[in-house]
């Protein structure tokens, strides 16, 4: 006899209606975002877009043997893995038609907060229990830390996140450890931030001579672990000559891996935040997880 699964049918972020069916037990998935927010909520995919972020995420030890399927997934990667469901946080137009002749494929929007979209995702897999069981302990995480650091920083101060990648200088939006600055402690951004943020910008990249327009109170600086070394890099160095003394003075560099604003990097990320307040202006605050 032939197994007969329900169905129920949902919208997703391009209007599409999509067939779900409730019994998806081998999910492929794609996105800066997606991964951690499944694993959060117990469900480890058959495979999924990591191919930059294997090397990047806080929780990069969850990823062993987990096959690659490409940013946008390859319909020829996909298909091996023989999938129930297809989650697309990132994808190409092109590809699409190939992956929905695969298996349902639900493409969805990235580019809003971290609980809007743990929810989204918990609810198509009947998991909203277990969504609404992490946002209650991270906001009252959020609570005791925010108590912890009383003395180190005031709410509402302006703040403003740089990632230096290479030569290179962005100013972030409201995402990645952005995100937790602004959302969790209480940190405003600066008026030039705030309109990449209300424009739906998550990054703008930033000549030198820039830094000033967009400088706060107290400003934070992602340099990836690598790139970080006892001679202070030229772009970094440069970037900091160009901040006011005040600004300087309460200036924190940390690495980019908590540039990501999943569950899993957003609860890790507290945990280390009185480390990064309690450092020199120039330590760096390595990222270090063993938890399986």
């Amino acid at each position: 006899m032939l197994r007969r699964t329900r169905q129920r049918t949902i919208t997703d972020s391009l209007g599409r209606q999509i067939s779900l069916p409730d019994a998806a037990m081998r999910i492929v998935a794609t996105g800066t975002n997606t991964l951690g927010e499944l694993l959060t909520i117990g469900i480890r995919p058959v495979g999924a877009g990591i191919t930059t972020m294997k090397s990047q995420v806080i929780y990069r030890n969850k990823l062993q043997h987990m096959p690659d399927i490409g940013l946008q997934g390859s319909p020829e990667q996909v298909s091996l893995l023989k999938p129930d469901l297809i989650l697309l946080g990132n994808y190409s137009e092109q590809q699409l038609p190939q992956l929905d002749a695969i298996a349902p494929t639900i493409v969805y929007r990235e580019a809003t907060s971290t609980f809007e979209r743990l929810r989204y995702i918990a609810d198509l897999f009947g998991r909203s229990r277990a969504a609404e069981k992490w946002i209650d302990r991270y906001e009252e995480s959020v609570r005791g830390i925010r108590r912890q650091l009383a003395d180190d920083y005031i709410a509402g101060e302006r703040a403003t996140v740089y990632l230096v990648l290479g030569k290179n200088i962005y100013v972030m939006g409201q995402t990645g450890f952005a995100a937790t600055v602004y959302e969790s402690l209480g940190f405003r951004p600066t008026e030039s931030v705030y309109q990449l943020i209300i424009n739906g910008r998550p990054w703008i990249h930033i000549n030198v001579d820039k830094i000033s327009q967009y400088a706060g109170d107290r400003n934070f600086v992602m340099v990836p672990q690598e790139e970080m070394n006892v001679n202070i890099s030229s772009p970094l160095q440069s970037l900091i000559g160009m901040l006011s003394p005040s600004s300087v003075h309460n200036l924190h560099i940390v690495e980019a891996v908590w540039n990501y604003d999943d569950p899993l990097t957003r609860e890790r990320l507290l945990t280390v935040l009185p480390s990064i307040f309690a450092k020199d202006r120039l330590a760096f605050v390595p990222a270090i997880d063993n938890k399986p």
